[in-house]
């Protein structure tokens, strides 16, 4: 598994000699990874292209924006499995409850064959094929 901060594109260590252990509150001894704390500088620098990013991102039209969001959908509903694994192990629960999670956190298929992007307290639609 790659650790670090991922800033502005690209994986970067922190300046920290710091670690933070992730472990399995359900097993202490499940250590799932290890990885750099990140320090001020580091935050600044996430913060800061963030900032940058959505300024750009600000600017995409809304229905790009809604087929980025889609396939980030598509990655994790085809993962689910797989995320559910590490979500079981790291937040100690079961797995069908992790798998739930990412399924509730993706999207749905309604009667009305609209995917319904759960955004907050609104939610978007469009038409998809059968």
């Amino acid at each position: 598994m790659r650790t670090g901060s991922f800033i502005n594109g690209k994986w970067v260590r922190p300046g920290s000699d710091k670690t933070i252990k992730n472990v399995n509150p359900a097993n202490i001894m499940d250590v799932i990874s290890e990885f750099p704390a990140a320090g001020e500088n580091d935050i600044l620098d996430a913060v800061s292209a963030a900032q940058n990013a959505y300024k750009a991102w600000k600017d995409v039209p809304a229905p790009e924006r809604g087929r980025y969001l889609l396939k980030v959908a598509e990655i994790a509903k085809r993962e689910a499995e797989n995320i559910a694994k590490v979500m079981t192990r790291e937040q100690g629960s079961g797995a069908q409850k992790g798998e739930r999670r990412i399924y509730q956190g993706t999207y749905r298929k309604s009667r009305t064959n609209k995917i319904r992007l759960r955004a907050g307290p609104r939610c978007h639609t469009r038409s998809v094929g059968r």
